[in-house]
């Protein structure tokens, strides 16, 4: 037989098949049919296997089936695996072979070959169809009982598959006691297959000490995946007493140092689990498994193994976090691990050292992980750096014992931000100017570049937040290498970089002369490339240095506050600095001091989010030797099964009606509210008047409210207005139209969305609804004028500050329009219109670019 291979594009491979089709499948068959005739063996092995290559490659080559279940008669176990291959392939696809392909099975599995009767069964319950269901359960009953010990095996996971086919076929009540039975079984596969379908059968089976104790008597008689499955099993028995638990772990002792990690790994399950109750015995439990799981991390043929066993020893930590003290050394990083175990491996070593008590052991660990600075990746550059600064910090309490602190401070991060004034070109300068502020040399031969930079600025704020005793050390470094006259823009630092230095500049405003200066410069050259953290902090630790040194400040941070109350800012940063100039900045300056700076007086820290961290790990140590491990995260949050999913999605369906009709029909508030926000008002109205005596604050406060930019944000609405039904019906036949809008929505938009965006402004939806396909809202509005000084004119206070609005949503063109009215027309123009049209753009994007 041959055949032109065409190698070219696509379509030459299609006409490859198709040349099959049409040249060979004929002469295969005459091929097939001789070698039957001929009762040649090896001819029809031949040529079974080119029919099973062209299945496997995606050809159709079910006209052949006629021919192919005539082999099935054949006594050579491997013609009988081509051909139920085969036709078990070819039956799913076509119901009307099956009768064929039953017929054939069903005589096989009551052949006198033990072989051929397990795989005729195999094969007659892998067919999933409903159809061949009945024929299945009869094969299946009597093979439970078969002589052999593969047929019976073999019938068992037949068992399962059909159960999950079809639940109704099956009486419960008979099945399992057979199942329970066959466990007792001398077979040690067949053992083994019951236990598996009665795990699928019926989850969570419990044992009893008969039959925990035939399961040992035959335990090593099991191959090594068999002993996990029955040690998965294992872990769900209780023993009725502690002599109980030290027979079966006496029993499982040796598996502890078996070289398969999953049959050590669920061993170990099992010794945690039964010396859970009795702590002497585990702490004994915890020194006998930890060199076996060393071995098997350093020994193993794969990277992915190494990675699950010290995702294992990790878990192992947050139990007995001193267990792996001694050993250490053993979670170095190798210069061919892969970039995920190294990573493990430092945060091993952080917590190694974090419960360390030898100091020497700890300047180790700590030189080591400088070590990996080096390594060229930035991934684990800043693991390293990150660790580094935890292990500084859990050190806090043993100071006085070693101190950590300056270790830290002295070794790892001056030397690095001593050399980064090589990379600017200053180092000559510093060398004249600095020699008072350095009272450490360091060798210039340390390499470094601004991504390392970056990751010991960031790590280096968390540990002044610990120890900002060491402010004055550092700030001669930052300062002066990093953000100093004339240098701030030959230098490229991260945002993240950048928030640091300012918060250290922010947390020692005297340390440095110059930090006013430096606080302009970054504001008027780095200002506007900045995100808006950082712009945040720039914010708060201006007024930290204002409060210091107000004479310098003022006219920098009367800058910085307007050019942050812009409303082209972000909108978190732009309330942020109206609630610093309105509030803060009203108060005596001592009292505003007391509040930005509140950080300081309290800043102890005593609690650590890897303390946090270690409890959650806690909860998933029931889920040893698991996938959840891995994650980190207990089963219910990433395996869900039917019946959650669809309570999920009845919960949702069920709180957005609720939702809907809280909205609709709690449209009018109580008069307790309306009391609470006038008393509320009126407590601010009495705080600004005792606080007029702050002439900067007030003068500040002037200059920002009068900036054209602002406009917007002087304008303060009702949280919680009040307006019945009526008279907002009597305002809108009364009131002339004030303002017309039209907007063109590209898709339909959910009325419920715009509902939360405006409810949080203060304005309220008075009703809704669609009719003759046209989506109608109303809503309405009332400025809270205790902030408002423009209204004072005798024409202005006889009118109500009150807005109506209508909005129509036609559901076929998707055109939005909204009208406005209210009885002052220039406030409504000027400065609810803008406010209205900002808020929309929430749920609307693209409304200002119509």
């Amino acid at each position: 037989m041959t055949s032109t291979v065409n190698s070219g594009s696509g379509s030459g491979k299609d006409s490859y098949f198709s040349e099959i089709k049409k040249s060979e499948l004929g002469l295969i068959k005459n091929n097939l049919a001789t070698a039957i005739n001929e009762r040649n063996a090896d001819k029809i092995k031949e040529i079974l296997q080119r029919i099973i290559y062209y299945m496997t490659i995606g050809m159709d080559v079910s006209v052949l089936f006629p021919d192919v279940i005539m082999v099935a008669s054949s006594n050579d176990i491997i013609i009988k695996k081509l051909v139920y291959l085969y036709i078990v392939h070819y039956s799913k696809s076509n119901p009307d072979l099956l009768l064929l392909v039953v017929n054939t099975l069903r005589r096989d599995c009551i052949d006198r070959n033990p072989i051929i009767r397990g795989l005729a069964l195999r094969s007659l319950c892998s067919l999933d169809s409903k159809n061949t269901l009945e024929y299945a359960t009869i094969e299946i009953n009597r093979s439970l009982t078969d002589f052999s010990g593969y047929v019976r095996k073999t019938a068992l996971l037949g068992l399962a598959k059909l159960y999950h086919l079809s639940k109704e076929a099956f009486d419960l009540d008979i099945i399992i006691p057979k199942i329970f039975d066959m466990i007792m079984d001398q077979d040690p596969q067949v053992i083994v297959n019951a236990v598996s379908t009665l795990n699928e059968i019926r989850p969570g089976w419990s044992f009893t000490f008969d039959l925990v104790q035939h399961l040992m008597v035959k335990f090593k008689e099991f191959n090594e995946w068999s002993q996990c499955i029955i040690l998965e099993c294992l872990s769900r028995y209780t023993p009725s007493s502690e002599e109980e638990s030290l027979d079966i772990l006496n029993l499982l002792d040796d598996r502890l140092s078996h070289s398969n990690s999953a049959l050590a790994l669920s061993t170990i399950k099992i010794f945690l689990k039964y010396t859970d109750e009795f702590e002497e015995i585990q702490e004994q439990v915890y020194e006998r498994i930890k060199e076996p799981l060393i071995t098997l991390m350093e020994n193993s043929e794969s990277n992915e193994t190494s990675f699950t066993i010290l995702h294992h020893i990790h878990l192992l930590m947050s139990r007995s976090p001193k267990l792996f003290n001694r050993y250490y050394k053993h979670f170095y990083c190798k210069f061919d691990d892969p970039m995920y175990i190294k990573t493990l491996k430092v945060q091993v070593l952080k917590e190694i050292a974090s419960n360390q008590t030898f100091i020497e052991s700890i300047d180790e660990i700590l030189q080591e992980l400088s070590e990996y600075v080096y390594e060229g990746d930035h991934s684990l550059c800043r693991q390293s750096i990150n660790a580094i600064t935890v292990i500084a910090q859990k050190h806090k309490n043993t100071q006085e014992k070693y101190p950590i602190d300056d270790s830290v401070l002295e070794k790892i991060f001056l030397p690095y931000l001593s050399v980064a004034s090589n990379l600017m070109g200053n180092e000559s300068n510093n060398n004249n100017n600095n020699s008072i502020n350095d009272p450490y040399q360091f060798s210039s031969s340390i390499s470094i570049n601004e991504g390392i930079l970056s990751f010991i600025l960031v790590s280096l704020k968390d540990f002044l937040r610990v120890f900002p005793k060491h402010l004055k050390t550092v700030l001669p470094y930052i300062n002066e290498n990093l953000i100093g006259f004339g240098n701030i823009s030959n230098y490229t630092l991260p945002p993240s970089a950048n928030e640091s230095v300012l918060w250290m500049l922010g947390e020692s405003p005297k340390s440095q002369p110059n930090s006013p200066y430096i606080i302009e410069e970054f504001f008027n050259e780095k200002f506007d490339q900045q995100p808006t953290f950082v712009k945040t902090q720039l914010l708060t630790t201006s007024l930290k240095v204002f409060f210091d040194r107000p004479g310098e400040m003022l006219p920098i941070i009367k800058k910085i506050l307007i050019k942050c109350s812009d409303l082209s800012q972000d909108p978190g940063l732009h309330e942020i600095s109206l609630f610093y100039s309105r509030t803060i900045l009203l108060l005596d300056i001592d009292k505003a001091a007391s509040i930005i700076n509140s950080s300081k007086q309290n800043s102890s820290i005593n609690t650590f989010l890897e303390d946090e961290i270690n409890e959650y790990r806690d909860k998933i140590f029931d889920e040893f030797n698991t996938i959840s491990v891995l994650f980190g995260k207990h089963s219910t949050k990433f395996i869900k099964n039917k019946q959650q999913i669809e309570n999920e999605k009845q919960q949702f369906l069920e709180n957005q009606k609720n939702y809907l009709l809280s909205i609709t029909d709690g449209r009018q508030n109580n008069n307790q509210n309306n009391q609470n926000n006038q008393n509320n008002n009126n407590q601010n109205n009495n705080i600004n008047n005792n606080n007029n005596n702050n002439n900067h604050g007030k003068q500040l406060l002037k200059e920002i409210e009068s900036s054209p930019n602002n406009l917007i944000d002087t304008f303060i609405l009702d949280q919680q207005p009040e307006l019945s039904p009526e008279l907002f019906q009597s305002l809108w036949l009364s009131l002339e139209d004030g303002h017309k809008i039209d907007i063109q929505l590209d898709s339909p938009i959910d009325n419920s969305e715009i509902e939360s965006v405006m409810s949080k402004q203060g304005i309220m939806c008075l009703a809704f609804g669609s009719v003759d396909q046209q989506t109608k809202l109303y809503y309405y509005a009332r400025q809270n004028l205790s902030f408002d000084t423009d209204f004072n004119s005798s024409e202005q206070q006889n009118e109500q500050p009150i807005f109506i609005i209508e909005i129509l949503i036609d559901e076929k063109t998707l055109l939005m329009s909204i009208l406005f009215k209210s009885p002052i027309l220039k406030t409504l123009h000027n400065k609810f219109i803008p406010k209205f049209l900002s808020i929309l753009s929430i749920p609307i994007p693209k409304i200002f670019n119509q």
